[in-house]
């Protein structure tokens, strides 16, 4: 071997040693999958709903003429521009799509529509070109149009695949995916979405907090990392930060907060009730009160109402903002009437004038509403059901 061979094949070596030393830093390559294959958790909350719009569009140019009155129209967003499409059940299913993005659907092809359930149908995976002068890339969505009779109120739309793979933080290995979630063909903020299996479960659940917009960094197991994905899905880069932080503190340990800034979506579990944040505004996302019995069960009560002042918290440099939520709760009825009937209502309340719903989540599970008796003032019964969500 010459001595000119033998440099080659060093620095052959050298940069493949490189390139691995990398990888193992925390740069990991993801590959793209069709959505439909996705986790079912992934899947839901891929899906972003688009209301039709109350007229015709302003900027339609044309319609096809086998279009009938009473087609829905919708303007689907799609990064900083959208386009249009029609639904049309005034026959068989069909749906026209601005594939050209020209505001014009008379020149489109009908779209056949699949019936997915009752009441909603499926277009398949369509394609729209790239937009002109706006350096917006093509994109592949798939579409679920709702009915009623036989008219469409609203549709979810969802890109068409998404970017998965393993990331090691720690000694640990967690699923991760990423989704172009704005449909704008690009990997590149706020308005796509990062999910990590944390939990181990296989499927990326919302609940658990483990889908969140792909922002600046991520909280794994009470540390910081920085997050960087190449747009076009490929990798993902993961680095270990200390930023600047303050302290969010409750008084009890079964309260926790999923929050949103602009440097990511933290989930905190309320080990000692406190978390130390990194300094920034955030918007309270989640409250829930969660607790574990003897027999391992876990018991979820969620927030669905919180006072105005701890829906936007400011977490500064060295400061604590401390918040008096949580138990004890106090058990109330309403009642109103309504024409010759009694509506009867249950509030649930912290101590912070929260409001619970009233009934948890077992492992999970909803359980039933809960059971009420009206009794007179002899103590007889006089009725006995059962309250109703929603």
């Amino acid at each position: 071997m010459t001595r000119s061979t033998c440099f080659t094949t060093a620095c052959l070596l050298i940069v493949g040693l490189t390139s691995l030393c990398a990888h193992g830093q925390g740069e990991f390559p993801l590959e793209r999958h069709p959505l439909a294959d996705g986790p079912r958790g992934l899947v839901q909350a891929s899906r972003r709903p688009t209301m039709k719009s109350a007229e015709k569009p302003s900027q339609l140019k044309g319609v096809p003429e086998a279009l009938s009155e009473k087609a829905a129209y919708f303007v689907v967003r799609a990064g900083s521009g959208g386009f249009l499409l029609a639904i049309d059940l005034s026959g068989s299913p069909v749906l026209y799509v601005d594939t050209d993005r020209d505001n014009d659907l008379a020149d489109e092809k009908p779209i056949a529509l699949s019936e997915a359930e009752k009441w909603a149908y499926y277009s398949g995976v369509i394609t729209v070109g790239a937009s002109k002068g706006k350096d917006q890339p093509a994109v592949q969505f798939e579409l679920w149009a709702y009915a009623k009779g036989r008219t469409v109120p609203w549709i979810s739309v969802a890109p068409a695949g998404f970017y998965s793979g393993k990331v090691t933080i720690g000694e640990k290995a967690y699923a991760v995916a990423l989704t172009d979630l704005n449909l704008d063909g690009r990997l590149l903020g706020r308005q796509d979405t990062l999910a990590l299996d944390l939990n181990g479960s296989g499927d990326f659940e919302p609940l658990a907090s483990e889908i969140m917009p792909l922002s600046d960094m991520v909280r794994v197991e009470n540390a910081y990392y920085s997050v960087e994905a190449e747009a076009d899905g490929s990798a993902i880069r993961l680095k270990k930060i200390t930023p600047e932080s303050g302290t969010l503190a409750v008084e009890d340990p079964c309260v926790q907060f999923t929050v949103l800034g602009h440097v990511g979506m933290f989930s905190l579990e309320a080990s000692d009730s406190s978390w130390k944040l990194p300094v920034g505004k955030y918007t309270t996302a989640l409250v829930k009160l969660a607790v574990k019995d003897e027999e391992e069960n876990v018991w979820i009560l969620p927030c669905v109402r919180l006072p105005s002042e701890m829906r936007e918290l400011d977490i500064r440099k060295g400061e604590t903002v401390a918040l008096a939520i949580g138990p004890p709760l106090t058990l109330a009825t309403d009642v109103s009437p309504r024409g010759g009937s009694v509506l009867i209502g249950v509030n649930l309340t912290g101590r912070a004038g929260e409001r619970y719903l009233p009934g948890a989540f077992k492992n999970g599970e909803m359980l039933e509403p809960p059971k009420f008796r009206i009794l007179d003032e002899a103590g007889h019964e006089l009725a006995a059901d059962s309250f109703q969500y929603g």
